[in-house]
């Protein structure tokens, strides 16, 4: 399987060290980016590492075309400056999103650039590809830092401040989840290896069927009683992208992330 990584920054980057290292089916990396010199640089530094894990056969480029894949991994995008809405954010983006979706013709897309569950709607609305194939990455995030608090569960709703636990949290224990990645971007400017290892995690089950239960955001078409809007939920992923929508109970945190997010949407006039 050839994959695309459409972002060479620290997170795409990232991301394609820790799928040429976990994902055997993968078999050709594609790496693209605004800054061709740095797409070409992170391949031969990727293509060296292959070597090093006995992984040379894969074959690793830095195209100046969009290639045909099996999945897109988009990571291109500006992060949220201090004081910026998240309406402001996906303003900013949306352009950069449209410009990618418009190029991407088939396949399965993975949406990881910011406020992502409004950016992955706007992938699926542009590509014109079935939403099932469109997939946000952000609750195996979310759910890996509610984990790393000693708590269970998984984390749906919105990736950020609208946050869904699915099992009750007391309060004090809410307020760190939501302080795990402004925590980490205060100290080291940006979240890598969390982010990369969670598209991983996605990158795996498509490339190898596995049909696996995890949060991610879909577009949905009545499921939880909501239309138009991308947002996370449980779905099993497998070859052809989404093959199950797992609707359970959720708590009322679900509900204000979906108008938070359809407000992203209408910002945009999708």
């Amino acid at each position: 399987m050839r994959i695309a990584f459409v972002g060479a920054g620290r997170v795409g980057s990232a991301a394609a060290f820790s799928v040429l290292h976990a994902v055997d089916t993968v078999k050709e990396i594609a790496l693209l980016d605004i800054d061709g010199s740095r797409a070409k640089g992170e391949a031969e530094d990727l293509t060296h590492a292959a070597f090093a894990m006995e992984r040379g056969n894969v074959k690793i480029t830095a195209p100046k075309r969009y290639p045909k894949a099996g999945i897109f991994i988009v990571t291109a995008g500006l992060p949220r400056k201090p004081g910026q809405t998240r309406e402001e954010l996906a303003k900013t983006n949306f352009p950069t999103i449209q410009s990618i979706a418009r190029r991407i013709k088939k396949g399965i897309v993975i949406t990881a650039t910011n406020p992502m569950d409004a950016m992955n709607y706007a992938m699926w609305k542009t590509t014109g590809l079935p939403r099932k194939r469109i997939i946000g990455m952000g609750g195996i995030l979310d759910t890996a830092r509610l984990h790393s608090l000693g708590y269970d569960g998984f984390v749906l709703g919105a990736h950020g401040g609208g946050m869904a636990p699915t099992e009750p949290l007391p309060p004090s224990a809410f307020k760190r989840l939501l302080a795990s990645a402004p925590s980490v971007i205060k100290k080291k400017g940006g979240t890598v290896y969390a982010p990369a290892v969670s598209i991983t995690r996605m990158v795996y089950a498509i490339a190898n069927n596995t049909n696996e239960l995890l949060p991610c955001s879909a577009v949905l078409n009545g499921e939880y009683g909501l239309h138009g809007l991308s947002i996370g939920v449980p779905v099993k992923l497998g070859r052809k992208g989404i093959t199950e929508i797992t609707e359970m109970p959720v708590p009322p945190e679900f509900h204000s992330a979906a108008r938070s997010i359809k407000a992203q949407i209408r910002a945009l006039k999708l």
